[in-house]
């Protein structure tokens, strides 16, 4: 109840397998829960760059062996 919760509209194709460009995603802070995301978990991620650009993506969440990625699921290559 306590969790931040906000929204974002898909822009981009990197993940239209799952999110159609346009759709409008529910989103809610894991940083107020203490959740961990788990493999298969949806995750948005916010990045700022060195000179100061902010990007941020939604994908799908993976760990193998210790290491983390974040994968596209794109109908494009």
């Amino acid at each position: 109840p306590e969790a931040t919760r906000f929204g974002y509209i898909v822009e981009g194709r990197s993940m239209d397998l799952d999110y159609a460009p346009g759709t409008v995603l529910d989103c809610i802070s894991i940083f107020a829960n203490g959740t961990t995301p788990q493999p298969g978990d949806h995750v948005i991620v916010r990045r700022t760059k060195p000179d100061g650009l902010r990007e941020l993506t939604v994908k799908e969440f993976d760990e193998r062996g210790g290491d983390y990625y974040l994968l596209p699921r794109s109908s494009q290559p």
